[in-house]
């Protein structure tokens, strides 16, 4: 298959400014240079980094690949990319099958303050092995098949398709937790931690937590979402506030409930 190889050179740049280049659909790309990205770039796969060397992505528009994304090669090769522009922009990063992160920095926050969110979406696997910084960010799991959610702080948190997505050791959500109708999320292992910080969280689907722990620790009034449990920590609170269930809680056998000293359960 023919490879898209620009920028062939290190300190090469690429700018696709304002443009929709959806005719590179067909094309792999693999980049060890810059390439900069306000318009719309559709490309069959992602590869940023070429021959040893990681590339640099900068990204303000949407940028597809209808199959993988890796950024780096988990050695030497780690590349680099900002889902952001200064703080005039945030983009979209779409990824129809599995992003890697190998070892590379992948930025999904933006200068912005708030006002431009960057948005990464995975409809495969997952897999973070370098940095991956997305607390202010929006990272939607929209596979039709099961789905890891690889540890992290999220901004915003994401569960939609189908199946199950699977909460993976410490997930921390600060913004806003969402899951949408046909989505299950879960922990199912003893040793996996859900902390939501966010005030604003919404339960469309099916969430199960029969394993694990799962902290409502926003200081805020928060919506507690029905289902089963085995730790549940109500906490965070500086002064009185509620964390109301809107349907049934349940719990495993040798369960546990913790309600913080300015946190009523309702």
């Amino acid at each position: 298959m023919k490879h898209n190889t620009f920028p062939s050179r290190t300190l090469a740049t690429l700018a696709l400014v304002g443009l929709t280049v959806a005719s590179l659909s067909a094309q792999n790309l693999r980049n060890r240079g810059t390439i900069v990205n306000t318009g719309t770039a559709t490309y069959n796969s992602i590869t940023n980094h070429r021959t040893g060397t990681g590339g640099t992505i900068v990204n303000r528009g949407t940028l597809n690949s209808n199959t993988t994304f890796v950024n780096g090669d988990g050695a030497t090769a780690l590349g680099r990319v900002r889902n952001y522009v200064g703080g005039t922009g945030a983009g979209t990063v779409r990824v129809t099958t599995n992003w890697s992160n190998g070892g590379g920095t992948f930025d999904n926050d933006s200068l912005g303050g708030g006002t431009f969110v960057g948005r990464l979406r995975i409809g495969g696997t997952a897999t973070a092995t370098g940095t991956f910084d997305t607390d202010s960010g929006a990272v939607e799991y929209f596979g039709s098949g099961a789905q890891t959610i690889v540890r992290a702080r999220y901004g915003a948190l994401i569960a939609s398709g189908s199946n199950v997505k699977t909460v993976s050791d410490t997930v921390v959500v600060r913004d806003s937790l969402r899951i949408a109708s046909g989505s299950t999320l879960q922990l199912d292992a003893t040793t996996d931690t859900l902390a939501i910080l966010s005030a604003t969280n919404t339960n469309a689907g099916t969430f199960t937590a029969t394993s694990g722990a799962v902290n409502y620790g926003a200081d805020a009034d928060q919506t507690v979402f029905g289902g089963q449990y085995q730790r549940l920590y109500l906490s965070g609170s500086s002064a009185a506030r509620s964390k109301t269930s809107t349907s049934g809680l349940s719990f495993v056998a040798s369960g546990s409930l913790s309600v913080g000293a300015n946190d009523t359960l309702v």
